[in-house]
């Protein structure tokens, strides 16, 4: 079953982003991936980029993903929107994180992923 990457969301964007990153990762229940870099890791070490700004932030960085936020006819602001590259659509979501998130994996891996 198929997916769309703007409608991931917590564990399951988390999971898509680790895979993009070539992480190897161990599920450890349905709502949190740890991540294995190279070695062991400790019960409190999350791949959560999603949420964590020290682990998105320089996905963000290194990836160059801009980010803006979005008004409606209004200029209420109901969320943001996150573009990998010029020629990548770009990708909404509620909060930064989510947004740059979607983003890093449709330009990585598709506007669909496998479920």
């Amino acid at each position: 079953m198929k997916k769309k990457v703007s409608e991931l969301e917590g564990a399951e964007l988390d999971y898509w982003v680790a895979k993009a990153e070539g992480r190897f990762f161990e599920k450890w229940d349905d709502t949190v991936y740890s991540w294995i870099n190279d070695c062991c890791i400790s019960e409190g070490d999350y791949f959560n980029p999603h949420e964590n700004w020290s682990i998105a932030g320089p996905i963000i960085e290194r990836e160059k993903i801009k980010l803006q936020p979005l008004y409606d006819q209004k200029r209420r602001f109901y969320g943001w929107e996150a573009k990998a590259l010029q020629y990548v659509l770009p990708m909404e979501g509620p909060t930064p994180l989510i947004a740059a998130m979607r983003s890093y994996v449709a330009h990585n891996i598709g506007d669909e992923v496998e479920i």
